[in-house]
């Protein structure tokens, strides 16, 4: 009796398992790919492909493309395996360049004469720049009260 009670549940649920998964079949395989990669990291390659390219940044796709293999190269030699693997679509991770207002806060910034690409020493400067126009505003305001 038991054993034409779990038949009966297989034959049952069998086909609603796949019922529900078929439909979410890119889904399931995402999650595959989240799951080997926490628990087997590295064992194959990181897809990327090539997204939105806003035209403000002059880069073309050839260029990014170049660049980007430029930066596999830095991961991948010194670990002696293929990390990451380009694909024309679809890729694991999609590189987009999109112009926003951190980009244009920075191209405004060198327009200015400063520079933002020098690590702590140009946060320090930028940060002491900010006090002290802060300062000048803070005192216009107290008189202007």
């Amino acid at each position: 009796m038991r054993g034409l009670i779990g038949m009966l549940l297989v034959v049952v649920f069998m086909p609603l398992a796949w019922y529900a998964a078929y439909p979410n079949k890119p889904r399931l395989h995402a999650m595959a790919r989240v799951v080997q990669r926490k628990t087997i990291p590295c064992r194959s390659p990181v897809s990327y492909s090539i997204g939105e390219i806003d035209p403000r940044f002059g880069v073309s796709v050839e260029e990014l493309y170049a660049d980007l293999l430029i930066a596999e190269a830095v991961w991948e030699e010194p670990s002696r395996r293929n990390l990451f693997e380009y694909k024309a679509s679809s890729g694991d991770i999609t590189v987009s360049l999109i112009y926003d207002m951190r980009q244009a806060a920075s191209d405004k910034l060198k327009a200015m004469g400063i520079r933002t690409d020098q690590g702590r020493e140009s946060y320090d400067f930028l940060k002491s720049r900010y006090q002290a126009l802060l300062a000048l505003v803070d005192s216009g305001q107290a008189r202007n009260a």
